[in-house]
């Protein structure tokens, strides 16, 4: 099972998001709460990776 470390996952796109983001949360007052919500999709696992982390299928029986 491969584990994700938030670095591996930070592209330079996503670096610019974050950016902005963080640029808003201080414009808007957001609380680090607001501000990871909004942030934490773009630590998720890629969509293909997360449905084998279990190791399972996700059949029905499996």
């Amino acid at each position: 099972m491969k584990t994700f470390q938030a670095w591996e996952l930070i592209t330079p796109e996503k670096a610019d998001v974050i950016r902005a983001i963080i640029g808003l949360a201080v414009a808007e007052g957001w609380t680090l709460a607001e501000f990871l919500d909004r942030v934490k999709p773009l630590f998720e696992p890629p969509a293909e990776d997360a449905a084998t982390l279990g190791g399972g299928s996700l059949e029905p029986g499996d």
